[in-house]
């Protein structure tokens, strides 16, 4: 591994010699502008691997949804699972989320408007009036804080101004009978206050649907609105005050049952097969006539055309999100700066699974949050003729109620579980970056961040009749006691810090290399599924740590005809929590528990390019390459008994990932026209790396186009024809597999092809 990061950095230092030698002035590409290091930079001058799209970028592309813009940022994957189809998962360089509960954090931060959202519900369900999108790469703890192990995510909305009313109103209309309707309208209230409005609602039958009940699956109803209001009493003076609301209900995800597998020895596969057979076959039958009658009556789902063989439940996700933001932003003088961001977030939903995929009720839990977030942000910058620097302190407060129930055929199933967590998440932090310019060439940034944090839980679970719905005991501690007394309580603290030391040099005008040190940390927590005597099983986790070690360049050629951005790093990641098997206190039994398991060695190289040949004429490439290895990864089999070396397991991202874009503009009189094309490989990867039928779990590489035709009249119109996976290519994000205890495995289905219009309306300003 040692050897391929050398290679790369080998072949970062050729591109230089060879590219180093033109020095010619910025012409055809745009200037970048980026706030990545909390102030406004040239993207070029950023010794940060960092990944951006404009505006303009995102509606060239169709960029619908979050998860849409994996396709061209190398080093980063989107997923959706079983959960929730609005649920963005987002992993940047390996980095992935370990669990989706309260107690448990992402691996990277993203940010609105500088509001961190600790939590990526409704993440994926709009990309909306958005100004840009910065994706941050490699540990970013020094500005962003804990859980940026993997990168941070930059969202910045369009805000108000006072250059007069304008806004537009645009209408989609496409395959499924999607329909979506927006507007946005800046109108300027006074000398020193504006406002701005943005509207979205969007509808969609869905394209999944059971073969069992006819439900459909993934259908969409979303409604979003964001309002912002400006204030400027004086030069030195900027207050923002933001509030948006977003509604999801949506149909559950979309899956396929991918492997029946099944047998006598499976334990509960055969009860549910026996609904099957009992049904075939009749009540007289052999046991052994109706497992196989209804182990057969799975086989012909198996790889088939059958989307979502949903059982009796009707699948759904819904979820309202609501909150807002406050920046507050003085001019102490010319060169220092004081700002205070305070956010808020409140987010409630609830999704009704069918985990088992099959025809029976067997496991359909129900899962449902409640929880809100208060953070508090203050920044101090200021600058010199050599130094520019920040520093600060942020303090966030997060409390919710994480449960779960889950619905199965009561005669096999008399009782069930009702979990329930009280959640408390406390986080203070102290930080400080710097840059100061040692020559005209040479800059040397470092940063310190010092990040204390509390996690409290009370652990609540009980049991229930199933038929009836009556609560008859606890598991939380187990015994005969109170109902109102089946709980537990833990509480835990972490701190750590986290730091970043780089260098950047520019050999000429038009090209830097740099090269960095960095270090984040993501928290640690409790495991909230634990229950009953096996609580003492579940330890807390203790945070895991990231130490990145990256060089890049970034340079613009010929004349400012192409632009390459190039970084090759390294990353020693430690403690890496993960999800494995303990004993349980009874004998034979099992838990599964999420832990420090693991130890692992990640290098990878990205590159970025964009060349304009010609007036008009736009080609962009980006491609990344990754190798995961785990150093020490142990845990007990599937028997609860064996301890097995899983250091050779794989993790559920593709090796290579390559996009190719292409965009062509012309004038056809006082009218525009713009055609774009893009492609999206990615290489093979395993969707569930636990899974013991790896064939079963892995999806082969697969390409993906899309294509969009833009025609702006004169007077402020624009119709778009656009489409997406337009080779209708079958594919899976994730995939749960229940071998082991229900005999078959399931997977969640990637969107299929999509088409349509959008009619698009400006008004005002240009």
């Amino acid at each position: 591994m040692k050897t391929t990061i050398k290679q790369l950095i080998g072949l970062t230092g050729c591109l230089t010699l060879s590219f180093g030698a033109a020095d010619h002035a910025f012409a055809q590409l745009e200037e970048v502008i980026v706030t990545a290091q909390k102030r406004e930079q040239n993207l070029q001058d950023v010794p940060v691997a960092v990944s951006t799209f404009s505006e303009e970028q995102l509606k060239n592309q169709t960029i619908q949804e979050f998860s849409d813009i994996q396709a061209q940022v190398p080093g980063l994957a989107v997923r959706t699972t079983h959960h929730d189809p609005s649920i963005a998962q987002v992993s940047i360089r390996g980095q992935q989320q370990a669990d989706f509960l309260l107690t448990t954090d992402s691996s990277v931060g993203v940010y609105v408007d500088g509001v961190n959202l600790p939590r990526q519900a409704g993440l994926n369900a709009n990309m909306f009036d958005i100004e840009r999108i910065e994706v941050l790469k490699g540990p970013q703890g020094t500005l962003y804080g804990r859980n940026t192990t993997g990168g941070a995510v930059n969202v910045i909305t369009n805000k108000p101004d006072f250059d007069g009313m304008h806004g537009f109103l645009e209408g989609a209309f496409g395959n499924e009978n999607f329909t979506q309707l927006s507007g946005a309208i800046n109108i300027p209230l006074a000398d020193t206050v504006a406002a701005r409005l943005a509207v979205q609602k969007t509808d969609r039958d869905g394209w999944g649907q059971s073969r069992f009940n006819g439900n459909e699956l993934y259908d969409q109803n979303e409604l979003f609105f964001r309002g912002s209001l400006l204030f400027e009493p004086s030069d030195r003076v900027r207050v923002l005050l933001q509030t948006d609301y977003l509604d999801i209900d949506e149909g559950g995800a979309v899956e396929k049952l991918l492997q029946p597998g099944g047998n006598l020895t499976n334990g509960l596969p055969f009860t549910g097969a026996l609904s099957a057979g009992t049904e075939l076959l009749g009540p007289d039958a052999s046991f052994a006539d109706q497992v196989n009658a209804g182990y057969a009556a799975l086989e012909r789902f198996v790889d088939g055309d059958l989307l979502a063989p949903d059982a009796d439940a009707d699948s759904y996700a819904e979820a309202t999100l609501y909150g807002g933001g406050l920046t507050v932003s003085i001019d102490l003088t010319d060169e220092i700066e004081l700002k205070s961001v305070t956010g808020y977030r409140n987010w409630e939903t609830e999704q009704l699974l069918d985990m088992d995929g099959s025809p029976f009720v067997l496991l359909h839990p129900i899962l449902a949050v409640d929880a809100d977030v208060f953070t508090q942000e203050l920044q101090l910058l200021g600058s010199t003729e050599r130094l520019n620097w920040v520093f600060g302190g942020f303090y966030s407060r997060e409390e919710g109620v994480d449960g779960s129930r889950t619905i199965a055929v009561a005669a096999l199933n008399p009782t069930r579980n009702i979990t329930e967590g009280l959640v408390t998440n406390t986080s203070w932090a102290v930080f400080g970056q710097g840059t100061y310019t040692i020559s005209d060439s040479l800059n040397l940034t470092a940063g310190l961040r010092w990040t204390e944090e509390k996690k409290e839980l009370t652990n609540k679970n009980r049991l229930e009749v199933a038929a009836t719905g009556d609560l008859i005991g606890c598991r939380v501690p187990p015994g005969n006691i109170p109902l109102d007394q089946c709980s537990v309580d833990s509480s835990d603290s972490f701190s750590d810090p986290s730091w970043l030391i780089s260098l950047d040099y520019r050999i000429n005008e038009q090209v830097m290399v740099y090269a960095s040190n960095s270090r984040s940390w993501r928290g640690g927590g409790q495991n909230l599924r634990a229950d009953g005597d096996d609580l003492a099983a579940a330890e807390p986790f203790a945070p895991e740590t990231a130490t990145s070690y990256e060089v890049g360049l970034k340079g613009d050629f010929a004349d400012g005809l192409l632009r390459l951005n190039l970084a090759a790093y390294y990353v020693d990641y430690e403690d890496v929590q993960r999800t494995i098997v303990v004993p349980g206190s009874a004998q034979g039994s099992v838990v599964t528990v999420l832990t420090n398991a693991a130890e692992a060695e990640i290098s990878g190289f990205e590159a970025e390019a964009w060349l304009n040949p010609t007036e008009g004429l736009t080609f962009s490439a980006t491609a990344g390459y990754m190798d995961f290895e785990y150093v020490d990864f142990d845990s007990l089999g599937q028997d609860g008994v064996t301890l097995i070396d899983r250091s050779d397991e794989s993790i559920s991202l593709p090796e290579l990932q390559i996009s190719l874009s292409t965009r062509y503009e012309t004038s056809i009189g006082d009218n525009d026209l713009g055609l774009q094309v893009d492609y999206f490989w990615t290489d093979e990867y395993n969707t569930d790396p636990t899974s013991v039928l790896p064939d079963a779990v892995t999806q082969e590489a697969f390409g993906l186009w899309s294509a969009r035709i833009d025609y702006r009249f004169g007077n402020g119109y624009t119709l778009s024809a656009w489409g997406k996976n337009l080779a209708d290519e079958t594919y899976i994000t994730d995939t749960t597999d229940f071998t082991g205890n229900l005999g078959w495995t399931t997977g969640v289905v990637g969107p299929p092809r999509s088409y349509g219009i959008t009619l698009n309306k400006k008004f005002g300003r240009d």
